[in-house]
């Protein structure tokens, strides 16, 4: 049974881009079918608008998988103004001390992750939220994500 395993994963992972093809495959098709009722002149620009926010779409959902829920209440307390650097190191440790997940993180780290992602912008005291921080909640709050637990 044990040695019947590799086997199937092997057999899984062969079928995986049969699967990612055809799927695919028939979302091109559905898209083809829908560039009909749109004008020849209007169907790049259209494509262009599709591509740009399934690529959005995506960067907030991988946003959402990595980002901490002590960051997003740092995003919405952002959202109302910026906020200078010793008052988001008061909330970081008043957040770190009751929850687990966070132990081992340094504020560096925890708030690097908002400027890489770019979400948070550094200012000359402190930091601000960008547009794309505005945006993430926008799409959290539009989407009903939930918080994290």
């Amino acid at each position: 049974m044990i040695s019947e395993q590799p086997t199937r994963v092997a057999a899984a992972h062969a079928i995986q881009p049969q699967l990612d093809c055809s799927l695919a495959g028939a979302a091109g098709r559905e898209i083809a079918n829908g560039l009909g009722a749109i004008a020849p002149n209007d169907r790049i620009p259209h494509l262009i608008n599709q591509l740009a926010n399934a690529q959005l779409q995506l960067r907030w959902e991988l946003c959402y998988r990595t980002i901490f829920q002590s960051q997003i209440v740092i995003l919405i307390m952002l959202s109302r103004g910026a906020m200078d650097r010793p008052t988001i190191e008061r909330v970081y440790s008043e957040i770190v001390v009751n929850t687990p997940t966070l132990q081992g993180v340094t504020f560096n780290d925890w708030v690097r992750y908002l400027v890489n992602m770019g979400l948070v912008a550094t200012t000359v005291d402190g930091f601000a939220i960008t547009v794309a921080g505005q945006e993430f909640i926008v799409w959290k709050v539009r989407h009903l994500i939930p918080d994290k637990g």
